[in-house]
């Protein structure tokens, strides 16, 4: 009987976008800060891992796992006033991804 133990394992993960969906805007408001605007932004992305082990005798095998997912960004932005270029003058506040556990194939 021969036994083979696995000595090193690499762990590959990439995530790409593949459509983007839908842009809605939830709401749009007036703080201190200025105008801010909060909108959510559906895509599919693609999900692979890829696992490579090698044994002793220097042979290695390789598993490859995709999966496409439907992500959702939510978005809150707010406009800098000090700024005067409007298309310049917007700054991220806060970006949320939520990744649904359904499989698209």
């Amino acid at each position: 009987v021969k036994s083979e133990k696995f000595q090193t394992e690499a762990v590959v993960s990439t995530q790409s976008t593949g459509d983007i969906g839908e842009c809605e805007i939830l709401t749009g408001v007036m703080l201190e800060l200025g105008p801010v605007f909060m909108f959510n932004v559906s895509t599919q992305q693609l999900f692979s891992k890829k696992v490579t082990k090698k044994v002793e005798n220097g042979e290695g095998t390789q598993e490859v796992e995709e999966q496409i997912k439907q992500v959702i960004y939510t978005i809150a932005v707010c406009r800098d006033q000090s700024m005067l270029d409007p298309t310049a003058a917007w700054t991220i506040l806060e970006i949320v991804e939520n990744v649904t556990n359904e499989n698209f194939f």
